[in-house]
Formats: structure tokens, sequence, C-alpha cells
């Protein structure tokens, strides 16, 4: 606010090259701060009038909230939810009436510190609270009414309490002054014009309760209790300002209304280290823009409210990047006269990584969907050139392109597009004009390397093309970077884990792992389809893992013959009978497909058990879904683990680094076995490979996660336990863009060093 100086006696408008504007001054907070910075303005607001506004993200509220006491994410990032809360009967704007009569303390091998758990009532599960808890002072402080609820209950005395568990009387002097329900009213007098943002996501990045109560104890407090203008999540225009391609994806609240709150997800951003990040920066642009423009309104913006430069007057900010849409005449269209769609990108001159030039990154999207002109990667031109296209039959309606020729859903005409685009970055194809990318590059492009990033199912392709057609590039191509790629069939249709439900509100994807999964192997791994089951009459899963039960109560267990489903408390279909956020060997499994543009696709291994085990006897195997030896003759193109082999052959010292966040944005099995195929793939034969970036590149894609804890890898050594992501895999905590782009560079680096006298050339740039 500019009020007192610094130990120098310096003010910050002195420190700064740029004007700072001390009364358009917020504070931003996430998870516990956010009880810091709601109570020093209900406490000291009236001295600090330059703090005009709050964000807030995901903040808890009450002392429950703060340790986690409703509800976590379990160890494979499962939803865990405690039977003893229930919305709306247990939530008041102030505190939540949970019933702490049935807590225990269990003590033993699995929990050798103890740890306050809820027995079983009245038909509920034990629910044991997970291993988040706050710490102070050496200690482990629970809530008042929990802590007081072990010495009533008697789970605990106090000559046996153990020391690192704080007391009753510590939980009550500590818990009253880090709360903030009881601090709103205060704000009504302190800071009647404070204003305030909350941003949250959809799995929230602790509390997994669906009906979000801190979101709403804190809506409660800021707009009833203290009358403030508020809004849950940034304007829509905002987070397009930052990244177009995901605005759509996000919500649009109207400020001052609220959601159904016992199924709030339509009004929260989407989940992913990405969306948060836009999150927060959106909302600190919204707010600061409103302050700057005194915009107060309800509705919901046209487009921003100031844009920078135009409105002040200022030039254009220098551009790091070039785009140049490219048209390159291409085979895969079917057609000689055929061209694919394109987007180059190339850093402004003089701004090329190396100083004899930039590399190259070709973008292979995931999915199943005919390509994207944009990708992850964040900072994207700025030292290297990067490619994005569309595949044949492919188009972007609001840009207007499209490449010629028919999608066969990444097969063998998309692996000769990326073909033809590898070598169009190698200098040896011209596009429509007759020209080649250094024709159009202001930089120097280093066609002896170049790299591919296969996000996701885009990693198979990123395999597949030199396994077919490596000799045609295997001096230009160095390295393939595969980011949480399913490598096998298995994987890419999900036989593993993770359903996706229908309900009122949209789709809902459970965290789920199929408990048929047994065993890891290098190629397929072991699932017992001798369950597996065709109903013709469901539309969505017609084929399934047909659970046996007792379902007429006669004590035979046996199948139905039906994908037993129920609606849950929030309109969701799902086969979660017990809503236990898991799905057990008595409760069914939906097998999900591909599609060749016609017909269904499952998975070689489930595709040959719905033969072995007559799944569609007496009946012929249906026209809609491919054979055994169809389905061989479409995933032998699609599945990179079967295809290492010829790529490395036919480019031997191409290298590999397996990318991997600690929750996977589509698999579900806690010991990774697609990541660990990818690496065993590379490592098996030979190849330098490795899991994530190092640090250091990390660090020197954004500074700010010098403080972060980083996994440290080491080139072909696979990690001690597979089952124990926090050891190799990158936190949630940091954007995909971020460490793809940390990647990227690390494996050009490495390319550049092989190809100059200065091997130890990392990081140079």
């Amino acid at each position: 606010s500019g009020e007192i100086p610094n130990c120098d006696g310096k003010y910050i408008h002195e420190l700064m090259p740029i004007t700072p504007l001390t009364d358009n001054v917020g504070l931003y907070a996430f998870s516990h701060p956010g009880i810091a910075a709601t109570n020093v303005m209900a406490l000291y607001g009236d001295e600090l009038p330059n703090v005009k506004y709050i964000v807030g993200r995901e903040n808890p509220t009450i002392d429950a909230l703060s340790c986690v006491e409703i509800g976590h994410w379990g160890e494979h990032n499962e939803l865990v939810l405690n039977p003893y809360y229930r919305y709306p009967r247990d939530y008041t704007p102030t505190g939540l009436t949970i019933d702490y009569s049935a807590i225990g303390w269990i003590q033993n091998a699995m929990y050798p510190d103890g740890r306050p758990y809820f027995a079983g009532m009245y038909g509920r599960k034990d629910y044991i609270l997970g291993d988040r808890v706050p710490r102070m002072w050496g200690k482990r402080y629970y809530s008042m009414a929990l802590t007081q609820a072990l010495l009533t209950n008697g789970a605990l005395t106090e000559a046996d309490w153990p020391s690192d568990l704080a007391t009753v009387a510590e939980t009550r002097a500590a818990w009253p002054f880090r709360t903030t329900v009881h601090n709103y009213a205060a704000l009504k007098t302190k800071r009647p014009d404070l204003k305030i943002m909350l941003v949250f996501a959809r799995n929230d990045h602790v509390h997994p309760a669906l009906d979000k109560p801190h979101i709403h104890q804190a809506y409660d407090g800021f707009a009833g209790e203290a009358g403030l203008w508020i809004r849950l999540n940034p304007d829509r225009e905002y987070v397009r300002a930052m990244n177009e391609a995901i605005a759509d994806t996000f919500p649009d609240n109207d400020a001052n209304s609220e959601p159904d709150w016992s199924n709030p997800l339509d009004w929260a951003h989407p989940n992913g280290g990405g969306p948060a990040t836009f999150a927060a920066m959106a909302s600190l642009c919204e707010m600061a823009d409103r302050v700057y423009r005194n915009n107060w309104e309800e509705l919901n913006l046209e487009e921003v409210l100031y844009n920078y430069p135009e409105d002040a007057g200022e030039p254009e900010p220098t551009e790091l990047t070039n785009e140049f849409a490219i048209d390159l005449p291409s085979l895969s269209t079917g057609s000689s006269d055929g061209t694919l769609a394109l987007l180059v990108k190339t850093p402004t001159e003089g701004n090329a990584r190396y100083p004899d030039g930039a590399p190259v990154l070709i973008w292979v999207l995931g999915g199943t969907n005919a390509g994207s002109l944009s990708s992850d990667l964040l900072r994207v031109g700025e030292d290297i050139i990067v490619i994005t296209f569309l595949y044949p039959g492919g188009s972007q309606p609001k840009s207007g392109r499209s490449s010629d020729g028919v999608y066969d859903d990444r097969g063998e005409n998309c692996i000769l597009a990326l073909r033809d685009i590898i070598l169009y970055a190698a200098g040896e194809l011209t596009d429509s004009n007759g020209q080649t990318i250094d024709d159009i590059s202001p930089v120097p492009v280093l066609h002896n390397n170049i790299g591919l990033l296969g996000s996701s199912n885009g990693g198979n392709l990123a395999i597949a093309a030199p396994a077919f057609h490596g000799a045609d590039f295997a001096d230009n191509l160095r390295y393939v970077i595969q980011w949480e790629s399913p490598v096998n069939s298995q994987f890419a249709t999900t036989n593993l884990g993770g359903v996706q439900v229908q309900g009122a509100s949209g789709e809902q994807y459970l965290r789920v792992v199929n408990p048929r999964y047994t065993a890891y192997g290098p190629l397929e791994v072991t699932i017992d389809y001798s369950d597996l089951a065709f109903d013709p009459t469901n539309p969505i899963s017609p084929i399934f893992h047909d659970a046996a039960n007792d379902f007429d109560g006669d004590g035979v267990t046996e199948a139905d013959g039906i994908y037993t489903t129920i609606v849950d408390a929030d309109g969701y279909i799902t086969p979660d009978l017990d809503g236990d956020g898991n799905l057990s060997l008595s409760e069914d499994f939906p097998m999900q497909c591909f599609h060749d543009g016609v017909r269904k696709v499952y998975s070689r291994q489930a595709t040959y058990a719905l033969r072995t085990y007559n799944v569609f006897d007496p009946f012929p195997w249906p026209a809609t879904i491919l054979t055994p030896e169809e389905a061989d003759a479409y995933w032998d193109l699609r599945e990179a683990v079967r295809l290492y082999d010829n790529a490395l052959a036919a480019i031997p010292n191409l290298e590999g680094m397996i990318l991997g966040s600690v929750e996977d944005h589509v698999q579900t099995a806690p010991d990774k076995p697609h990541l660990r195929q990818a690496f065993e793939g590379w490592n098996m034969l030979g190849a330098w490979v490795q899991i994530n970036p190092d640090p250091e590149y990390v660090v020197a894609a954004n500074p700010i996660f010098s403080g972060f804890t980083l996994p440290i890898p080491a080139p072909n050594m696979p990690p001690p336990d597979w089952s124990n992501a926090d050891q190799y895999c990158m936190p949630e905590t940091i954007a995909d863009g971020w460490y793809q782009l940390a990647a990227v560079w690390q494996m050009a680096d490495r390319a550049h060093a092989a190809d100059s006298s200065a091997v130890n050339a990392w990081l140079i740039h």
C-alpha cells in the first residue's frame, strides 16, 4: 500500500522501474492462508483502505475442514467420503454438525502413530481419517469437537494421550483464531467495500465433499453475513484472454449468485495444473481491472475491462514469436494435390535457443480427434520452433483451416502425415508455395535436432512414425517425449480403471481401479476377463465385467447379464453400488472402446476374451465390433509398446523421455503400468530414456518452482517402487505445460550437445 518503507528506508515505488498502483492492492490466498487473508481484513480492514479485494482459492473456513475430517483423497487419489457428514442435513453457515459419538482411536502396524476413526454405526462403514492434518508446535491438531470426543468417548485418556497430539485445551486455544466463520460480520463494519473472488476446481486440492462446504461457508459469510460483492470463479472472457483453447471449458457465473450447493460442480473450473494456473491469473487480472475501472456489475462481461497495451496508449510489446500458417502437400491426404494444415511458431530474429539456430519440436496431439493447431506447451516458440497440425480429414472451424483427406483414427494416413511433417521440419519438403521451413523462419533451423512430443494417445503415433518410416529421417529425428501415453490397447481403452458416468448435470470421471487387474507385464497386463458379458440393449456399455451377486437373496451368487447401476445422491448413473468411491469384484465394470470410423474396437485382450468365453453365444459375432484378427490389425499400428524395437532399429540413436504426474489425466492404476511399459520399452533396447525432466530444467522453465519438491530422475533407472508415484512423478501443483517444456529443452540440449564440442552444454540458453 506504500504506507511504510523497508529496512533500508525505501518505499515500494522507489524500488520498482514501473509505478505501482498502491491504491489497487489485492490479496491472493491459496488454501490455509485464506484464513489469514480474511481475518486480517476483519481485524484491521479499516486500517488497510488500499486493499480492495481478496482472491481466495479453496480456503478452509473452520477447524473440521482444516483438519480434513469430512473426507479426503485416498492413496490412489480416489474419493473417500466420511459417511457421518451429509449435505444439507449437517451443513450450517458457521459449522458442520458431524456426529462424533462414534469417534475411536486406531493404533496398529498400519497406523503406528495412531489416528482417529469413525466406528461404523447405523449400517455405515468405518471411516479412518486420512494422513493430512495440521501440525503446529510439533503436534497434530484435530478439530476441537473431534479432540473432545476422543476424551469423552474414552478412545483416549489423559494418561495415554499421545505426546504429539494436541490436547483439548490446546485445540480450544488454537482454533478460534484460525477460523473465519465468526469474523465475516466484522467485515461489514470494517470494510463494507471489500470485493471477493472465490476460485475452486471441480476436484478440490484437499476436500472431496461434493457440496464444497468450505466454499459454501465462505459465500454465506462474505455475501450473506458481510453483504460484500462476490463472484465464484473468474469471468470467462479473462480466461479467454489468457488461453482461448480452454476458455469454453470454464463456467461463467454472474456475480452475487450461487449454485445449488447439492451439486455445485458446474460452477467449478476444470481440474489440472494448467486450468488452475489460468483460473488464478484470470481472477487476479479481473479483480485488478474491476478496481481500476470501478466496474462491479453482476452480469458476465462481454470483453476484458482493460486491454493492454491499447488502453494504456503504449506500443505493442516486442513479439517473442512468429506464426506461419502452412499448407503442406502430402500423399497422406489421398491425393497429389491434397495438403495438411500446419501452424509453425518460430522465435523472432536473434532469439533462437542456440547461437547456430533453433531446434524443432512437433506436437502430436492426444485423444482420438483429428488434431489441433494449439498445444499445451507454455512459452511456445520463444526459443524453439514448434509445429502443430491437423491430421488428414481434420478441421478447426475457429481458424477456418483444414487438412484434406479422410481421418483414419491414427492409422496409416496419420502415420504418413507425421512422416511428411518431420521431413518438412528437416528441410526436405516444401509447402504449397514452394517454400521450405528455412525460407519462412527468421532464425536458422537445426534440421538435425527434431523432436516429437506425443501427448497422451499421441505418444503412440510418435513411436509409429519412426517405426514405419524412420529410415526416411534417421539423421533428423533425435528424441521422442511421451506424456502419460497409453502405450497398449488395455490402457488406451481404460481396461484397468477410470469410469465415465453420466448425470443430469453432465459427465463425471470416477477414478477407480478395475479390481480384476492383478499383474504387470512388459507387453500386456493381467486382467481377468472371464466375467465379460454382452447386453445388446445397453447403448452405452454393452460389454462389461458382470459381477456375481446374490440378487434374489437365495444365498447363491450369480451374474445377471445386466450392467447394474444406481443413481447416486448427485444424480449420476454409477456402477458404484455402495457409494464407497471404489469398484469391487461384486460390482460391474464397463468396458470402453475405440472406433475405426464405423465399428467398435476393444483392446486386443478383451476382444480375444470375447471369443474365448463365448460372450456373444448363442448369437453371431456383432457386425459392429471388430473381431480378434481385425483388432490385431488395428492395434498393430497404434500400440507403442510393440513398436519400440522397429523405431530403434531404424534410428539407433533415438532417445526417449517419459512424462507423468502424480495423478494421471486418465489412468488410475497406482503402479502406473503405462509409464512402466513405456520406460521398459526404451530401456530394454538399450536406448537412453528418463522418467521426467531434471529439476534444473523445470526451474528454468519457471523459476517459481525453485522451492518445490521435485523428483530427481536418473537416466535408464527405474523407480525403486512403481506404486509410489511421489518418488518419480511430477506434483500436481505444476502445470503439465511447464514440465513438458522442460523436457523439450533438456532433450533438445542433449541432441545439440552431442553435435557440438560442448558435450556438457546443457541449459546453455
